[in-house]
């Protein structure tokens, strides 16, 4: 239904309340007490069979923001189904329903009279993975569900702790793979946290990263990207790449680079 439809059926509706409530207002005026109660009655029936008629039954739902989550998934998550009645339909309700999904970290819902939702979602992506578990985990370490296939995540492993204190390591894993942009995190095949706090990342070609502590992961992450960047246009196959002082990388390349001179 379009919004033109959508309005001209809303002023029909306000123009017969209207009519019904001066109708009221005349009778309770000249009319005794019993009468007048009775016509609130039959204000309060005939508002109630509009309101809760077939015409505000949700005809046309709409969904923006989600990727991967189909429509018919989030249909299925925030109960919207042809019987849902939009008109008393609050959607407070089904934000905080859509949002109890482990996918959708944000959910708006606006209602457009008489027959028409709109929801729009900013759905979690995942950064990393578990490998004990091959759970996917978000950048908040929501658990995502299970990883279906091979992709391109780095996976978190915190060894050889166990109990509170792997976790805490997994947590420090989960950090910077948060802090590396979408690019760099593709080339990360595992993000390992010892014991001691020190992290060390693998690349998928086998080059070694030590990235020392947790400190200034965002900018470790940008030195790293320059680095590989530099070593893919140069066509240096590396061995190792020291990022733990990012003021001064190191790059330590698995075939002497022939010189130049």
């Amino acid at each position: 239904m379009s919004v033109t439809s959508s309005d001209n059926v809303s002023s029909r509706i306000r123009v017969v309340s209207e009519h019904w409530l001066r109708g009221i207002a005349t009778r309770v005026a000249a009319a005794t007490w019993p009468a007048a109660l009775a016509g609130l009655a039959v204000l309060g029936a005939a508002t109630w069979w509009v309101t809760n008629s077939a015409i505000f039954n949700l005809h046309t739902l709409e969904i923006r923001g989600n990727v991967h989550l189909t429509k018919a998934q989030i249909a299925r998550v925030g109960n919207l189904t042809g019987e849902v009645n939009v008109l008393w339909t609050l959607p407070g309700t089904i934000e905080r329903r859509l949002e109890r999904h482990p996918r959708i970290s944000e959910a708006r819902v606006s209602r457009t009279l008489p027959s028409t939702l709109t929801v729009v979602i900013k759905e979690r992506r995942p950064v990393a993975v578990l490998p004990d578990s091959g759970a996917l985990v978000g950048p908040d370490g929501k658990v995502l569900g299970k990883k279906k296939q091979t992709g391109t995540l780095p996976a978190i492993s915190a060894t050889p702790a166990t109990g509170g204190a792997k976790t805490i390591l997994a947590q420090t894993g989960l950090a910077v793979a948060r802090a590396m942009p979408q690019r760099l995190r593709r080339l990360v095949k595992d993000i390992t946290v010892e014991d001691s706090g020190r992290i060390e990342l693998r690349l998928r070609d086998g080059t070694v990263v030590a990235y020392g502590d947790r400190a200034l992961m965002s900018v470790k992450a940008a030195v790293l990207e320059s680095v590989i960047d530099w070593s893919m246009r140069t066509g240096t196959k590396t061995k190792s790449i020291d990022v733990s002082v990012p003021t001064a990388p190191t790059l330590i390349p698995a075939v002497r680079i022939a010189s130049t001179a």
